[in-house]
């Protein structure tokens, strides 16, 4: 699957048991790309999904965190009556994510002057300047990894696996993406929204400069694997 067939993927982020038995209904941390007609596997999702979680959409010409219901169901058993496959809706319907992280609270979202709705950037093909409040903040594809800096820290947010010989270019799934970029925690820094393609799957991370870490710009929030 390609970088571009990500959109028409689920993606929903969850905390497993450390069994991997279902996760709890109140532990999930975001939901994207939503889709009833693309079911989830069980094992992933909560059955019934917690209330609290924030709508990140476009309201008005403006980014916005909005209030928002999920609601899943059972479309698919085993042979025991056990839940395999599970439909997610969401409203408002749309939304480029659904979060239910602590620290986000609903209201106007400050972003740089970009347009992320369905564009997505590519992380690996050239160097992505994103202004943001003053600080010069930037992707850079370097010594087979994506690096994000603003000019006095930087920090790797992906490696870059090198296309085989005999593959491709449009067979080859594996590459990093900026799906959105900007204030979610509110602190006057900038966060980040990412997706990571593969063979088998994709995994899609929520980076917020509230939990970064010594000597990084932002840490991982919430992040999930979600085979194809």
């Amino acid at each position: 699957m390609t970088r571009r067939a990500l959109a028409a993927v689920a993606l929903v982020v969850a905390a497993l048991a450390p069994d991997g038995a279902q996760a709890a209904d109140d532990d999930w941390k975001i939901v994207a790309y939503v889709n009833p007609e693309l079911p989830f596997n069980a094992r992933e999702v909560p059955l019934h999904p917690a209330p609290g979680g924030l709508a990140l959409t476009v309201m008005n010409g403006l980014w916005n965190l909005m209030p928002a219901t999920l609601s899943a169901q059972v479309t698919d058993r085993d042979g025991k009556g056990r839940p395999q496959a599970v439909a997610i809706t969401a409203t408002p319907a749309g939304a480029l994510a659904y979060l239910r992280l602590p620290g986000l609270t609903e209201g106007k979202v400050d972003t740089p002057d970009m347009r992320f709705r369905d564009n997505e950037r590519d992380l690996e093909a050239a160097p992505l300047a994103v202004p943001f409040k003053g600080a010069a903040y930037r992707f850079e594809p370097r010594d087979k990894a994506v690096w994000f800096g603003d000019g006095t820290r930087r920090q790797k947010i992906a490696d870059i696996e090198e296309r085989p010989q005999g593959v491709a270019p449009d067979e080859w799934a594996h590459g990093s993406a900026l799906l959105w970029a900007g204030d979610l925690d509110r602190d006057g820094k900038l966060d980040v929204i990412t997706a990571l393609t593969g063979d088998d799957g994709a995994t899609m991370c929520v980076w917020l400069s509230s939990k970064a870490g010594a000597g990084q710009l932002v840490g991982k929030a919430a992040c999930m694997d979600r085979a194809y």
